[in-house]
């Protein structure tokens, strides 16, 4: 160490210079060096607001899936589907399901329940038909081979139709479908091929069987 006034060299642990006898300052004592912070990398916030997204379009489309089942109500195709099992398997419950509550009385039936055992009765010919032509192992298979929507006029006509025969449905849609029956023999071969015009109509959720062209089905 050396004096700072006079420049002399001033031994270790001296307090003044033995040349000027200027006090001297000791040399601070050596501590500990202080840790260096080293700044961390910023969050990746694109990576998380993908995941975030993507969970919010997950829950949208539950939700979407949701409100269908629940709400959604019966397709024409489902309708159609309840009346060709209805009819080929004679379940005669299937079919009244398609008809709207109002017009059932319309089938000339007192009740529902005398209407399925009337419109079973019916049914069985029409399969113990096949079973004597095919045996009792043949099978069907049916496609809608062509969807024709009514126009708002044609459906006025319709509703204003019913109201003639006084009951007094809202109809939203009504559509015609041909469908295409297909009767298989025990090997399953083609045996019979039939087509069957049908229309229907939708009253609020759900679509319906219009009684007025539904003798094509029976």
């Amino acid at each position: 160490m050396f004096c700072g006034k006079c420049g002399a060299p001033v031994p270790d642990g001296a307090a003044f210079c033995p040349g000027c006898g200027n006090p001297v300052r000791p040399a601070p004592p050596a501590g500990p060096v202080p840790p260096v912070t080293v700044a961390s990398p910023a969050p990746r916030r694109t990576k998380y607001r993908l995941i975030g997204l993507a969970a919010i379009a997950l829950a949208v489309l539950l939700v979407v899936v949701l409100v269908t089942v629940l709400f959604g109500g019966r397709s024409y195709r489902k309708a159609v589907d309840q009346l060709m099992r209805g009819v080929m398997e004679t379940d005669a419950g299937r079919i009244l399901d398609v008809i709207p509550d109002e017009v059932t009385g319309a089938l000339g039936y007192s009740s529902r329940t005398a209407a399925e055992e009337g419109l079973n009765a019916l049914l069985s010919y029409t399969t113990g038909a096949l079973d004597e032509a095919y045996g009792p192992s043949w099978s069907y298979t049916y496609k809608i081979d062509e969807r024709e929507p009514y126009s708002s006029r044609e459906r006025m006509d319709l509703q204003e139709r019913y109201a003639r025969y006084g009951y007094d449905l809202d109809l939203s849609d009504a559509l015609e479908v041909e469908v295409e029956l297909t009767i298989r023999d025990a090997g399953g071969r083609a045996a019979e091929q039939q087509d069957i015009d049908l229309t229907l109509i939708r009253l609020g959720r759900n679509w319906y069987l219009d009684i007025f062209h539904m003798g094509g089905a029976f």
